[in-house]
């Protein structure tokens, strides 16, 4: 990561591969320490599955808020209603 701030990288899609296809819920630790650590706009990816996961990510205390967030699997497989999800957020 520093490498990629150190090149002026300025956006990522952040993946926990350890959580990806999982649908057991994203890696809040991770995203929190890469937004009070970094520049970066991050894009979450990995195990998010609900409205709650969107809304845990979308409260996290954090020096930059998360810029936005890929749902996949849970879109593809129904676990999460998409117009629900943007009208919450």
């Amino acid at each position: 990561m520093d490498r990629l701030a150190k090149a002026g990288i300025e956006h990522i899609v952040f993946t926990d591969i350890a959580q990806d296809g999982t649908l057991a819920g994203p890696n809040l630790k991770a995203y929190q320490e890469i937004l009070n650590s970094y520049p970066f706009q991050v894009i979450a990816s990995g195990g998010i599955s609900s409205l709650k996961d969107l809304m845990d990510l979308s409260s996290l205390k954090t020096k930059i808020p998360l810029y936005g967030v890929i749902t996949g699997k849970a879109l593809y497989e129904g676990k999460l209603d998409l117009a629900k999800a943007i009208s919450s957020i």
